[in-house]
């Protein structure tokens, strides 16, 4: 009996401390992403004036290449309850991302995906598109709208 006991005591032990050690080191590999940090989105409108900006707190997992983060509006404030969830990947300087909003009673039907091609170490540029449905009941017609974007490292 207390072998038994032993045994199970040891499994569990042993079970914790896979946790511990898979957390530790996805959190080793997303630290040693060169592009995990805090960044600010610019959202230009047709004249490249600044439109709207966002705050991004972006993993990077440097083993895989993939990226997941967050994004919060800034500004204008009356926008700033929206947040959106993305996941991508890194190909060369380029990232391709989805996203989709945290929340859609806030936010409906914000989602798209997102290109990104990396200036330096510090700026991105590139676009998102979203489609964005026009017309009444039957006579929807989905076209996408693709809006110029532009990503810079938070210091």
């Amino acid at each position: 009996m207390e072998e038994f006991i032993f045994r199970v005591i040891v499994g569990v032990l042993g079970a914790i401390s896979a946790v511990i050690i898979t957390k530790l080191w996805k959190d080793w590999q997303y630290k040693r992403g060169e592009l995990t940090g805090e960044w600010v989105q610019i959202i230009y409108d047709n004249n490249e004036n600044i439109k709207k900006t966002d705050s991004v707190q972006l993993k990077h997992n440097h083993f895989t290449k993939k990226v997941t983060g967050k994004i919060c509006r800034k500004s204008p404030d009356e926008e700033s309850k929206k947040e959106w969830i993305f996941e991508g990947i890194i190909r060369g300087n380029v990232l391709f991302m989805i996203f989709w909003s945290k929340d859609v009673s806030i936010n409906p039907g914000s989602h798209g995906t997102i290109q990104l091609n990396e200036v330096n170490e510090s700026e991105l540029t590139g676009f998102y598109i979203r489609p964005n449905s026009a017309g009444q009941d039957s006579q929807i017609l989905n076209v996408l709208d693709k809006t110029t974007i532009e990503w810079k490292r938070k210091v």
